[in-house]
């Protein structure tokens, strides 16, 4: 299930305070974005909410981010997120490495 994640604080390192708009609840990630703006206050994540569940196999942080080409193969949904800034909405995959 995907969660609508609002950026309500930047801290050092790239830590970033997620509120989920349904829940009110918070999270503080580490995440990193390449060959797109980083994220400020108030835009949008869209996050699958494994990727928030340290009992997830693939929990790690900081969890990496870069532009989704139409030929990128996925191999489970976790690894693709949504990024809505300055009203521009992106699609961006999981990078490892």
């Amino acid at each position: 299930m995907d969660l609508n994640l609002k950026i309500t604080q930047l801290k050092p390192y790239n830590q970033y305070v997620l509120l989920e708009t349904k829940s009110q609840k918070t999270y503080t990630l580490v995440l990193e974005f390449y060959g797109v703006e980083k994220p400020k206050i108030n835009d949008i994540l869209v996050l699958n909410e494994k990727l928030l569940d340290p009992k997830f196999q693939d929990y790690c942080q900081p969890y990496a981010f870069a532009p989704f080409e139409k030929s990128d193969k996925i191999g489970d949904e976790s690894e693709l997120i949504g990024l809505v800034c300055k009203g521009k909405k992106y699609i961006l995959k999981r990078i490892f490495g």
